[in-house]
């Protein structure tokens, strides 16, 4: 016999035959103690990794086993069926049952006795029992059923495809149990199942007792046992092997259990390739174990090497094609989806001829990576699937295929779901960013409904659904570009009219000694252009790009600067006072803290020059209020300079109360010097000080709604909602107290804001303050593990902080936090896909800030520290399917955010270790090489 036409004694990546025994070494061991379980449990789980050899020591220990007699009592006459649960476990059970030596019949009556154990299997829980009454088996015949890969029936019962997967897959599991609880015929089931699927068996009452009794959790080979498993095909088959190779056969495959098929897989490619040499009489060598690239490469060089025998239209079907068997959406653990040939034309948008030939290649004589083996003639029914889950792990194309089909099937299941809302009048049609990105996956994965059909149903209400959006948003596009180009010709003639001003302004400078009141008219006309501008600017910030607002506030101080030193009157001093209040206020809502903290200062300077030359009530009271404002602005570095702001506002207001006890003006910014006070001492945690402040807040404000409700008797137009506002805002800070009485001061101003905001009065302002309540109250229910309202309150305040269209800076601060803060919550309940879509939303936010902003809102700690959270959080989540490359990406971004912007940066790093550690050993290094530079110099005691 020449060496070329010898059999090759090891199968690749297919489990081994039951008619392979003969080449089946290293389970003698294991294969007595399986019998003796089977013997007792009459059920028995073989657990194990995937690649464990699960699969092989059944078919090619178990089965001849039993039929050579070894099991003693039973005998050897013995009925064997095989399945795996598949797309429809109890049609397949039927196919394994419909054989002469089963239940089946052969002959005329074969259709109809089929059709017959179908419905005896679905009639009751007994049925397989029935199935073999009916037959009438010959005495002492025994019936095994071996279920292999038992864990597709955990996909099967979440299948979209299938309507009432569930109770079909809970039937199948009945059909088991009770088959083996029975005594009066000798019905045998052995299942095989990854062991990391133990705890789905949970869904299945009685599935898991039965599953203790009997489970045989396969054993790691010892190196005796492979050298055996190695050696003994070797010898049987008439060849010998070098020592050397053996040795380096044993070190390769180390301690991973799953390596069994790409050890069987590396030595059937250098069996053929010794064959191929001719080599008569002389060992499979480390030469031939080398050239087909050893256990790291063989499986991956081979698999590429068919596809590269395909012409470009054949590797997009084999693409289409491997995508198709391979699932990681159902579960990220990565199970195999046995897939029709009929039904793969139709996803690859081909004939059946045309995948039986891409198939074929793949399964040819020496090739395993499909089943059924290439002897078996495909039809446009036969069943295609991966021969073991080990391709998807080692294949290096097609772990990049899989990451794709994941990202896709997970979008269009987003899709889908958002689609059905919509139809459902449960939510309204996709914004940017979602619908961007629901258009892009359109647009590149070109999807068709054959294809949807193995994610989710109603294919065309999905993509429906996106057109609509994608149509509802050009049109807003259309709207706001049209408004937009509005609004920079009214901007741009108001610069014009200022510019006019400051040609006025400098004009009346050179001839203000001798024409007195026509430079003080022209100070007055540039004051009012300023005050307007700033009136504009504070309003509409949000619709002004950020290049125009600094070019008009530069245009703004250059004006203040040529007129201020000029100015004469009381009255022109005080515009200009609060000019300068207005300017600090822009710049505190554009997150520059510096220059608000400037223009107040010199507000309080110029009113102080005021109330020292006439102490006007009206002085006061404004120099109370930018008291106020300069302590609003200096708190997040300073709250005891802050108090010191609120104490020079507050005594100014009690002397002005005290002098115009009517005034419900004084009473109202009173009040609000308390609150501002108040949570000074709150965030100090003088929480008995911060309550005597709010109490004293409310006392006010209770006084002021009483006597204007008399007032509204009398003057229905009158309104109260400003003094609502405050009392909300102040039971909001009751709330942050963290006492008992938390979440009900939270209630309390939802309730009064929501008042509040159905009044014509409503605001941007207002609507903002009623997210941050709607924000407070989630984080307070999330502490206490209420997660469902949690998430509502988070959902109520993206909505609202969305409906503000395109906020100032600060407020996108605010709406980026909820979003974090929502994902934060999505994520510690396992639900990572919604996790990760709010998430990316908070991403999308801080990018942006980032970009437009840097400078002012980017040096602030707690965006800076939001930003690398979030970065923190989406990689995590990225690295639970495997997703390693963008996982790694983003928590490289993350590190550096937080090596460079976060001053206690050394907490992280613990959580930093211990993400990198349990990455896998061939991703780690690269990992380690991302994120080093937030490990040097880490102290790891402390947790952020």
């Amino acid at each position: 016999m020449q060496i070329s036409d010898r059999f090759n004694p090891f199968p690749g990546l297919r489990p081994f035959r039951s008619d392979e025994d003969r080449v089946f070494f290293g389970r003698e061991k294991q294969l007595d103690d399986l019998l003796r379980k089977l013997r007792t449990t009459r059920l028995v789980t073989v657990l194990g990794t995937s690649g464990s050899g699960k699969s092989s020591l059944v078919y090619s220990g178990l089965i001849p086993s039993l039929q050579s007699g070894y099991m003693v009592k039973a005998g050897s006459n013995w009925g064997i069926a095989v399945l795996r649960p598949g797309s429809d476990p109890i049609g397949n059970l039927v196919d394994a049952l419909d054989t002469p030596a089963l239940a089946g019949k052969s002959g005329e009556l074969q259709e109809m006795y089929r059709l017959f154990l179908e419905a005896t299997l679905r009639r009751s829980s007994r049925g397989l029992i029935s199935c073999f009454e009916e037959a009438r088996l010959p005495t002492h015949k025994n019936v095994l059923v071996v279920v292999d890969q038992f864990e597709e029936l955990f996909r099967f019962k979440h299948s979209r495809e299938v309507d009432n997967a569930s109770d079909d897959a809970l039937a199948f599991v009945k059909l088991l149990l009770e088959a083996t609880a029975q005594s009066e015929i000798p019905i045998y089931v052995v299942l095989t199942m990854r062991s990391d699927f133990l705890g789905d068996c949970l869904e299945y009452p009685g599935l898991p007792e039965k599953i203790n009794e009997g489970q045989y959790l396969i054993p790691r080979m010892t190196r005796d046992e492979l050298r055996l498993a190695i050696k003994g095909p070797v010898a049987v088959s008439n060849a010998t092997i070098a020592p050397r190779l053996v040795t380096r056969l044993l070190n390769d495959v180390g301690d991973d259990a799953d390596q069994l098929p790409i050890l069987q897989h590396a030595l059937m490619r250098t069996w053929d390739r010794w064959a191929a040499d001719g080599a008569n009489g002389t060992p499979l060598d480390l030469s031939h174990y080398d050239a087909v690239g050893t256990m790291e490469e063989a499986l991956s060089l081979h698999a590429d090497e068919a596809y590269n025998e395909l012409d470009a239209d054949g590797k997009l079907i084999a693409e289409r094609l491997f995508k198709t068997l391979t699932d990681t959406t159902t579960d990220p653990r990565g199970i195999r989806r046995p897939t029709r040939v009929d039904t793969v034309s139709k996803i690859a948008e081909t004939t059946e001829d045309t995948v039986i030939a891409v198939a074929d290649l793949f399964r040819k004589q020496g090739r395993t990576f499909l089943m059924p083996p290439g002897d078996v003639a495909l039809t446009g029914g036969s069943i295609l699937d991966i021969s073991h889950e080990s391709l998807m792990r080692v294949w290096k194309r097609l772990g990049i295929w899989a990451e794709e089909e994941n990202a896709a099937g997970e979008r269009y299941l987003e899709v889908a779901a958002a689609a059905a809302r919509w139809e459902q009048g449960l939510a309204g049609l996709w914004r940017d960013p979602e619908l961007e990105i629901g258009l892009k996956w359109r647009e590149h994965n070109d999807p068709t409904d054959a294809w949807a059909k193995q994610y989710a149903p109603e294919f065309g209400r999905a993509i429906r659904f996106l057109e609509e959006s994608k149509a509802a948003r050009d049109r807003e596009e259309y709207e706001r570009e049209h408004a937009r180009k509005k609004k920079v010709r009214r901007w741009r003639q108001l610069a014009a009219a200022f510019a006019l001003a400051g040609v006025l302004i400098g004009i009346s400078a050179l001839v203000a000694v001798r024409q007195s009141r026509r430079a003080d008219r022209n100070q007055q006309v540039a004051v009012a252009a300023v005050d307007t501008m700033l009136m504009m600017l504070g309003d509409t910030a949000s619709d002004v790009a950020p290049e125009l607002r600094a070019d008009l506030l530069a245009k703004a101080q250059n004006a203040y600067s040529q007129f201020g030193a000029e100015t004469r009157g009381l009255e022109l001093r005080e515009r200009l006072a609060v000019l300068l209040q207005r300017f600090g206020g822009v710049y505190a809502a554009l997150g520059n803290s510096d220059s608000a903290q400037t223009a107040y200062r010199q507000s309080i300077d110029s009113l102080r020059s005021l109330r020292a030359e006439d102490d006007n009530p009206a002085y006061r009271q404004q120099l109370a209020n930018v008291y106020n404002s300069l302590g609003v602005v200096l708190k997040p570095s300073s709250r005891q300079s802050a108090r010191d702001n609120y104490n020079l506002a507050i005594a100014l207001q009690d002397s002005l109360v005290e002098q115009f006890p009517d005034s419900a003006t004084y009473q109202q910014e009173r009040a609000r010097s308390y609150y501002n006070r108040g949570i000074t001492f709150n965030e100090d945690e003088d929480n008995e000080s911060a309550r005597a402040d709010y109490e004293l807040a409310l006392g006010i404000l209770d006084s002021l709604i009483t006597d204007s409700l008399r007032v509204l008797r009398v003057n229905p137009s009158a309104t109260i909602d400003v003094y609502w506002q405050e009392m909300a805002r102040v039971f909001n800070n009751l709330g942050n107290l963290g006492e008992d009485d938390e979440q009900a001061s939270y209630e309390r101003a939802i309730e009064i804001a929501q008042r509040v905001a159905a009044s014509p009065s409503r605001n941007r302002g207002l609507v903002k303050e009623l997210a941050v309540y709607h924000n407070n109250l989630a984080l307070f229910q999330q502490r206490r593990g209420q997660f469902g309202l949690a998430e509502q309150e988070f959902m109520k305040a993206a909505a609202l902080f969305d409906s503000l269209a395109a906020p100032i800076p600060i407020l996108d601060i605010e709406r980026g936090n909820t979003y974090s803060s929502l994902g934060f919550l999505l994520s510690e309940a396992d639900r990572n896909r919604d996790a990760e879509d709010q998430l990316q939303k908070a991403l999308e936010i801080w990018e942006t800030l980032d970009r437009y902003y840097h400078g002012s809102v980017v040096t602030r700690d707690d965006f800076q520290q939001r930003y690398g959270n979030t970065l923190f959080a989406l990689a995590r989540i990225r690295t639970r399917p495997g997703q390693y490359p963008a996982a790694i990406g983003l928590m490289s971004r993350a590190a550096e955010r937080h090596r460079q912007f976060v001053a206690g940066y050394p907490a992280y790093c613990g959580l930093y270790r211990q993400w990198r550690d349990a990455l896998p050993a061939a991703t780690r290094a690269a990992a380690n090489t991302a994120i080093g530079s937030v490990l040097d110099n880490c102290d790891t005691s402390a947790s952020p």
